[in-house]
């Protein structure tokens, strides 16, 4: 016990937890000794009434100091002044084992043992030592209402074996005092073992007080020890069979723990080695993705220039500047124009990515007419036409159309969603419906007539290059309703599919709240925050 209450003090010698373990031990091995030599009959009744005295006193001290230590474990904080008074009860109980109060004379009895004749404070001093052990292990087994589950893993062994010694401890010691023999009286101080090994097995099994496993086998080796030289040294057959019996025990006990421990040993070494290979690829990983997100920041930057050139110079041929222009260039021209629009497209996808991972993203919110920037974003794709398809608006008659968001944001998050639309759709129409919710939002959902979509891709779509299987034929990156769900998401909206089904088409939904109060959504939410510029002018 000893050893074991070093192991755990030195083990970090600051914690106070493990400063009060110590200090039960050493009064717990105290009253041990004093309650084993108060019964060797060769001392004089002087010497034995002595160690009878201090059997009482360092027990009461003890079990104050196991209650102080349970409770400051449990509760991770150190003993205040208040807490402290606890003790207080058990030292002045101590200073009077001395006197007439609690034992107020001693006597040989006929087995050998000594007796004595309870004092008027007796009683009081086998409530309140009671009461110590009661509340510690009432503590024990309440610990889960207010611990951790790893915590609760630790204290369960404990308290079996706390209950368990005290049991056996106090039924003997503090109730059989003048009935049995020293022999049989001292199972008393033997039932203390039990406590022991309830601490041990939570030391090895789930790390309790964090006390390395070699200090545990150590201690097992001495109470291997221990009890071998008791069992040869043994002077009754009686006294033969209780130290066979324990042998045995902390033989099986032991051989259980130590296998119990290698296997985790093993185990947390291979976790160890795992952790370190995952580790290095992870640091790995982030240079990789450091990199990549540095390529496509610098590529994209240097695409835009020659393709808003590109763009230009075909604006310019398309409204007749180089000379008349033939239907059939006509038609040349608009595929041109519809291949510069996807990689402009691509490009600014590219871009917000990479902003989106440096968090450098602005966003600017102030009082918008949402309906006309719908109407914008329609009137913007004439290259509908160039696959005969129809794009019709839907709208409800009243509709409150001042919403406090960023609207650059959602004419990308439409103009994407409507673009996809197109993409995928080989006939038939396009319809963008806006209608208000009861939730003080406008709801914008955009259904296409093309190839449709599974549910389990309507699960996955919105994630990171993503690609849906009925769509690999067409070109894409994966990121555009990745970006348009950040979007909508930093406003305070949502966004989703409303409709999975193959070969009908798909109806892609978002909301945008109205925001009435002027508060802008993005400031309240830290994960997507980049930069917020507030214009706070609701009309």
């Amino acid at each position: 016990m000893l050893f074991l209450g070093g192991a755990v003090v030195l083990q970090d010698t600051k914690n106070r937890a493990n400063q009060l373990f110590l200090l039960w031990v050493v009064f717990n091995i105290i009253w041990m000794s004093a309650n084993y030599l108060e019964n060797v009959q060769s001392f004089s009744l002087v010497n034995r009434e002595a160690f009878l005295r201090l059997d009482l006193g360092s027990g009461i001290i003890a079990a104050s100091f196991i209650l102080l230590f349970i409770g400051n474990y449990i509760n991770n904080k150190k003993i205040t002044r208040w807490e402290s008074i606890y003790i207080l009860p058990a030292l002045v109980l101590a200073g009077l084992s001395y006197s007439r109060l609690l034992i107020e004379k001693t006597s040989i009895a006929a087995n050998g043992g000594i007796q004595f004749v309870e004092g008027k404070l007796f009683p009081v001093y086998g409530a309140i030592l009671i009461g110590y052990f009661l509340v510690a292990c009432i503590a024990l087994f309440r610990s889960k209402q207010h611990t951790t589950p790893e915590v609760r893993k630790q204290m369960r062994p404990v308290a079996i074996g706390l209950f368990s010694a005290v049991t056996i401890t106090l039924g003997i010691n503090l109730f059989l005092q003048n009935i049995l023999s020293p022999e049989v009286f001292r199972i008393g101080i033997y039932a203390m073992l039990l406590f022991i090994i309830g601490v041990a097995w939570s030391i090895i099994k789930h790390e309790f007080l964090q006390v390395h496993f070699v200090m545990t086998e150590l201690l097992l080796l001495g109470l291997f020890g221990t009890l071998l030289a008791r069992t040869i040294l043994s002077r009754d057959i009686a006294d033969i069979y209780i130290n066979i019996f324990s042998l045995l025990v902390l033989l099986i006990l032991g051989a259980a723990l130590t296998k119990q421990h290698i296997s985790l040993n093993e185990i947390t070494s291979h976790l160890a080695a795992v952790n370190m290979q995952l580790q290095e690829a992870n640091d790995g990983l982030k240079e990789i993705d450091k990199m990549k997100s540095e390529f496509i920041s610098v590529a994209s930057h240097q695409l835009r220039t020659p393709i808003s050139i590109i763009r230009g110079y075909l604006s310019l041929i398309k409204d007749g500047e180089y000379g008349k222009i033939s239907p059939k260039l006509a038609g040349v021209l608009r595929e041109m124009n519809e291949m510069n629009s996807r990689m402009v497209s691509l490009i600014n996808n590219l871009l917000n990515l990479t902003r989106m991972e440096h968090r450098r993203i602005t966003y600017t919110c102030e009082s918008v007419d949402v309906v006309n920037i719908v109407e914008e974003t329609i009137d913007g794709f004439k290259l509908a036409s160039a696959k005969k398809l129809k794009l019709k608006l839907e709208k409800t008659r009243k509709i409150n159309p001042r919403c406090f968001v960023d609207g650059e944001k959602i004419r990308e998050v439409l103009g994407n969603v409507i673009d996809n639309a197109i993409k995928y759709s080989n006939d038939g129409g396009i319809v963008v419906k806006i209608e208000e919710t009861n939730n003080e939002e406008l709801k914008i959902s955009v259904t296409d007539s093309g190839v449709g979509m599974s549910a389990d891709d309507a699960s996955h779509v919105f994630e990171k290059y993503y690609r849906s299987k009925s769509t690999e034929k067409q070109s894409g990156t994966g990121l555009g309703l990745y970006i348009c769900e950040q979007f909508i998401t930093a406003i305070g909206g949502r966004i989703w599919v409303d409709r999975t089904e193959l070969g009908v088409g798909t109806t892609f939904a978002f909301t945008v709240p109205h925001n009435p109060r002027g508060e802008c959504m993005i400031a309240g939410n830290s994960e997507v925050l980049m930069e917020v510029q507030s214009t706070n002018s609701m009309v």
